[in-house]
């Protein structure tokens, strides 16, 4: 994309950054109120890959809450998505971000392939030079001075940019201005932006003044002051602690939702309240809030890693395939923490996360990936995907575990091993709380006390579900059925 001259016209810009975890009504607030500002002509959203005050622990992956945004903010006039805080894994600081824009002389879009609705498997599927060509194409060259929008199938063909912004201004809450002063570059952020500020009502008018004179003084912040009517409390942090509370009804987060259930103490953060339209059927259908920390226990290296494993998955992976593998990935570490703690929870994580890696690849993809299709598998092209992914998990993902990449490869079907890694992302995907179909209580009823009795539930429901679809089996399962029959009467005898 060429350079674009800087008009003569003003243009002004506001930006909320933030984690929007999940995003509320709070935040339509304070972008309807800066919309309002004579000063602005557009709000810009800037969803965080990586806050500096936070851990990689405290958030919900990327796609989670850029899907959320998407929901809530792709509609609205007069505001964009921008993805110049999102795509980096590592902390993003708010000085470097406004020394980016500022510094833009182009704009370019990114077409993140999760947020449209392609087929991601079978003839439909991509094949593999397309993928290989587009793994990195999420990660923007910083000296070419871009500014990056995510766009989805609705602004497509063509997305329609606005003039480069000749002036910023940083939207927030009044919460944020007591925090400033912890902020990377404090002093050059201060003469980089002019704050404008929505009172949230935390604290009296007064001390928000004096707060405001302060940081004027010490550090020579512009603050100015949106004038609103109502002031809306919602707060990220209640709702996602009421959505810790939706899983009673699940037997392996029942114990989790209980104790939520009673920490629940700030009054009114209900979905009915604080949530856009049609978000909490979202959040309830994908599941990203099932207990506070389920991914504890892996390290920070390994939390890197995924979330970058998570960026490339954008450029190929549909979103109910990318979501579904995180749902997969918690459970995996949940029944591993029940079943199977000397596995080390990095282990779980990237099993699991890299299981569908080939999935949304077509067919004859998966075959050129595997080479040589095995004979029990020629008439059973639907788990062609594990096979190929491990293979594709060791090329791509720089995976060389030998027991992940087994875990990978037989997630699918299973076989003759009662490898727990395996056994462990076999269920994880089957049950993982998302999934709606059939009746799934009695194995997951099965996984809180044995791995191999919820797997023969398991292996027998989906033979089942197969024929009843007319689908083709996988040959050998109704021997890997017995096998594990036999390993658990073996166990029952020795115990």
């Amino acid at each position: 994309m060429g350079k674009l001259s800087r008009e003569k016209k003003q243009f002004s810009v506001a930006l909320l950054g933030g984690s929007f975890d999940p995003p509320h009504n709070g935040h339509l607030h304070l972008i309807k109120s800066a919309l309002d500002h004579p000063k602005v002509d557009e709000v810009w959203v800037l969803p965080a890959g990586n806050q500096p005050l936070k851990s990689l622990y405290d958030a919900a992956p990327l796609a989670y809450r850029l899907s959320m945004c998407s929901r809530v903010f792709g509609n609205m006039k007069g505001v964009r998505i921008c993805l110049n805080d999102s795509l980096s894994v590592e902390p993003s600081y708010t000085a470097e971000l406004l020394e980016e824009l500022h510094a833009a002389t182009s704009y370019r879009s990114a077409d993140i392939n999760y947020l449209r609705k392609k087929r991601d498997s079978g003839t439909g599927g991509q094949d593999l030079v397309t993928l290989k060509a587009n793994l990195d194409s999420l990660v923007s060259d910083p000296e070419k001075h871009e500014i990056t929008f995510l766009h989805t199938d609705k602004y497509l063909p063509q997305v329609k940019f606005p003039p480069l912004p000749t002036q910023f201004f940083w939207l927030c809450g009044s919460d944020v201005i007591y925090d400033l002063p912890r902020w990377h570059r404090v002093a050059d952020l201060a003469k980089a932006v002019t704050f404008l500020v929505l009172a949230r009502g935390g604290k009296p008018a007064e001390e928000d003044s004096r707060q405001a004179e302060l940081l004027r003084r010490t550090y020579g912040f512009t603050i100015e002051w949106l004038n609103v009517e109502k002031i809306s409390r919602c707060k990220s942090t209640a709702l996602r602690r009421y959505y810790y509370t939706q899983h009673l009804d699940n037997e392996l987060y029942s114990e989790q939702a209980t104790v939520a259930a009673a920490e629940l103490s700030v009054e009114g953060q209900t979905p009915e309240l604080c949530l856009p339209s049609g978000l909490d059927r979202f959040i309830r259908d994908n599941a990203p809030y099932l207990e506070p920390n389920p991914m504890a226990g892996v390290s920070s290296e390994t939390l890197k890693r995924i979330a970058m494993i998570e960026r490339r998955y954008m450029t190929y992976m549909t979103e109910e395939r990318l979501l579904h593998t995180y749902t997969v990935m918690y459970t995996a570490l949940k029944l591993a923490r029940i079943h199977q703690p000397d596995l080390t929870p990095d282990q779980v994580a990237l099993a699991a996360f890299l299981h569908d890696c080939a999935k949304p690849l077509s067919a004859s993809a998966c075959r050129e990936l595997m080479g040589k299709v095995p004979e029990d598998m020629l008439h059973v092209p639907q788990i062609w995907h594990g096979p190929a992914g491990a293979v594709l998990a060791k090329q791509l993902f720089d995976c060389a575990d030998p027991t992940i990449l087994n875990a990978i490869y037989w997630h699918s079907t299973l076989t003759f091993s009662d490898d727990p890694l395996t056994m462990l992302v076999f269920l994880a995907d089957k049950i993982e709380p998302a999934r709606t179909y059939d009746d799934l209580s009695p194995i997951r009823q099965a996984t809180l006390s044995s791995l191999t009795e919820a797997t023969i539930l398991c292996l027998e429901a989906i033979k089942a579900k197969n024929r009843g679809a007319g689908r083709p089996i996988y040959p050998p399962t109704p021997q890997i059925i017995g096998y594990f029959i036999r390993n658990k009467k073996s166990k029952e005898e020795t115990n």
